[in-house]
């Protein structure tokens, strides 16, 4: 059985011998990352602000969370996939 709609595409189509198109902007993204997590020692006598700034000058840190990073696992997130139709002015997330 034929539907309304998929009928009235039928004769549009037999009595234009085509369908009128527009086009509609599809954008997809996918985003990869990467987690590392490691330790260091640190003095117990470094608290506080302190500790931000010892882990900032940290170059033993630099180079765990290095090695950490090309050890890991890339990972991807789900994929985003949006819309936008110029002719009528809208978008959306699919």
């Amino acid at each position: 059985m034929i539907s309304s709609k998929s009928f009235y595409y039928i004769v549009l189509e037999t009595k234009n011998n085509y369908m009128e198109t527009r086009k509609v902007k599809v954008t997809v993204t996918r985003y990869y990352y990467k987690v590392a997590e490691v330790e260091i020692d640190v003095p117990t006598n470094i608290v506080d602000d302190e500790l931000t700034d010892y882990l900032k000058e940290s170059k033993e840190l630099d180079e765990k969370i290095e090695e950490g990073i090309f050890q890991a696992s890339l990972n991807a997130e789900d994929d985003s996939f949006e819309y936008y139709d110029e002719t009528n002015q809208m978008g959306g997330t699919l």
